[in-house]
């Protein structure tokens, strides 16, 4: 009774946790502050990861399918200060 109605999903739907890989900026306690890039083929969303990662020092990243992370790139507090 609680559930909403579904509506039809349009070809430009989708669900960053049931399909494909999505990397996630992290805030400094590692939890997810944002989705940043999304990508149905692992492949492709490793080049963005790893893009990310060049392009943004200072941020931690983590690239997950589902609940399985694929890649991980953690910046320490300190880390992060020294590179400002």
């Amino acid at each position: 009774m609680l559930e909403s109605p579904r509506q039809p999903r349009g070809r430009s739907w989708i669900d960053v946790h049931a399909q494909g890989s999505a990397i996630y900026k992290l805030d400094a306690k590692g939890d997810i502050e944002e989705v940043v890039a999304f990508a149905s083929n692992s492949i492709v969303a490793r080049a963005a990861f790893n893009e990310l990662c060049a392009s943004y020092p200072r941020y931690s990243f983590s690239q997950r399918r589902r609940s399985w992370v694929e890649e991980e790139r953690i910046v320490g507090e300190e880390e992060s200060r020294t590179r400002r």
